[in-house]
């Protein structure tokens, strides 16, 4: 009796599973060593990717001036922002730095985009 309890306590601590269905993808300046991780759903598109890297960064202008390529074999090939990025774990980041910054500007800039993502979440 107490055994089946703790075990079923046990089975209650254990249902929470962390979010399923997110994965890390690293991203890599293509011309020096700057390189960092987010995290995104399974089913991101590049531009979600593209997102996620501009919060990091704390640069808006990420997103238009920004460009994620896939390498595969010896060449970079571009990735349109609407294609999902399916099993591809690392990307590799053209034209911009990978700096991350904390001023005034990134903070109102991960404030916008997170007000966006809220917006776009309710429609």
């Amino acid at each position: 009796p107490s055994g089946t309890r703790e075990g079923g306590e046990a089975k209650a601590g254990g249902a929470k599973p962390k979010p399923a269905g997110r994965v890390k993808v690293t991203a890599r300046n293509v011309t020096n060593s700057e390189e960092l991780q987010v995290i995104v759903p399974e089913t991101a598109t590049f531009q979600v990717v593209k997102e996620a890297i501009s919060k990091k960064v704390g640069r808006g202008d990420f997103l238009t001036k920004g460009r994620l390529v896939a390498q595969e074999d010896d060449a970079f090939l571009p990735r349109k922002d609407d294609c999902q990025i399916g099993g591809l774990r690392e990307v590799f980041v053209l034209g911009f730095s990978l700096q991350t910054h904390d001023d005034e500007e990134a903070k109102a800039w991960r404030h916008e985009l997170a007000q966006r993502q809220k917006a776009s979440a309710v429609r």
